[in-house]
């Protein structure tokens, strides 16, 4: 039975809450949702952050489109290279994106946490789609700890499906090896 917007919310802010009562070890969940919910749930993460806020509880929201364009702005220079020296090669130009996205994404979820942030909370993941596969980057942190794991309780809002077996972003790529637990 598929749940409701309603009740995902509902899931979700569970979640941060039981990190707020009982501060949790750094770990990652996914968060599922209908592609279709993408525009409100984006604004409904948002006034959960406002709302816990006012409560005391700060969560980072972190966009990875936003934050992997500034990546590659910094990195202009070796972009500019890397599309030269690919000719054209339009698959090389995809996999060097992914790999460069991989590694922000990985910096990222590493990322100590502020020191007043109860948990992270990764939106506009459908902007790294077509160039990575998050249960790939999601697999490499399970389980890791210290300076290798992630850095603090992290989730990953995915417009998408998600099973116990399978994530599906997008209805991109179906990735059917992935150990990380959902919300």
């Amino acid at each position: 039975m598929k749940r409701t917007l309603e009740q995902a919310l509902a899931a979700l802010e569970a979640q941060i809450r039981t990190w707020v009562s009982s501060p949790a070890r750094p770990e990652i969940r996914v968060f599922p949702y209908p592609p279709e919910w993408e525009p409100v749930m984006l604004g409904r993460i948002g006034e959960l952050a406002g709302r816990l806020k006012g409560e005391g509880q700060h969560l980072e929201v972190e966009d990875v489109g936003r934050g992997f364009l500034a990546v590659l702005e910094q990195k202009a220079p070796l972009v500019d290279r890397l599309a030269r020296s690919e000719g054209g090669s339009e698959q090389q130009v995809v996999h060097d994106l992914g790999v460069l996205a991989s590694r922000y994404l990985e910096e990222l979820f590493r990322r100590p946490l502020r020191p007043d942030a109860v948990c992270r909370v990764v939106v506009n993941t459908g902007a790294l789609a077509t160039v990575l596969s998050y249960s790939a980057v999601l697999n490499g942190l399970h389980g890791a700890r210290g300076e290798r794991g992630p850095g603090g309780p992290t989730i990953v809002a995915l417009p998408g499906e998600a099973d116990d077996r399978s994530l599906n972003l997008l209805g991109l790529r179906k990735d059917t090896n992935y150990r990380t637990a959902r919300i």
